[in-house]
């Protein structure tokens, strides 16, 4: 696997950052999979032709415009690790919210790209998902 410096892969993550998803998934493999946490156990898998139309929509869930920016990349053997940080405002509140994305680079194209929340509380508090606590055994 060849993979990207920090600042190339930092440069694809941009993209999606800025909105720029035909940049982005110029960069990404033909067979690309996103497979996604969030607060369910179960994962949710988007096929690349379907990652703009997931990754814009997390727009309308949340209903305001959201800033995203890539704080830390880091290339380390066969993985990348980026952390997304989301910000956005809802009815005079500041929410935001970070989600650890573990990739691998095949041919310097994006190939394997899993997202989830790096802290599950603020996640869901941002998004508005209240859920019951179930509690846990120690």
């Amino acid at each position: 696997m060849s993979q990207p410096t920090n600042q190339q892969a930092g440069e694809l993550f941009d993209w999606l950052a800025q909105g720029d998803c035909d940049e982005f998934l110029s960069g990404c493999a033909g067979d690309l999979v996103l497979a996604a946490r969030g607060v369910e156990p179960a994962t949710t898998y988007v096929s690349k032709s379907e990652i703009a139309d997931w990754y814009l929509s997390l727009e309308s869930l949340v209903g305001a415009t959201i800033h995203t920016e890539a704080e830390v990349v880091r290339v380390e053997g066969t993985k990348t690790v980026i952390l997304l940080r989301h910000e956005f405002e809802r009815d005079g509140v500041t929410h935001s919210f970070a989600m650890v994305n573990i990739c691998t680079f095949r041919e310097h194209l994006l190939a394997t790209w899993t997202t989830y929340p790096l802290n599950l509380p603020d996640y869901a508090n941002a998004l508005g998902i209240h859920r019951a606590l179930v509690p846990q055994l120690v």
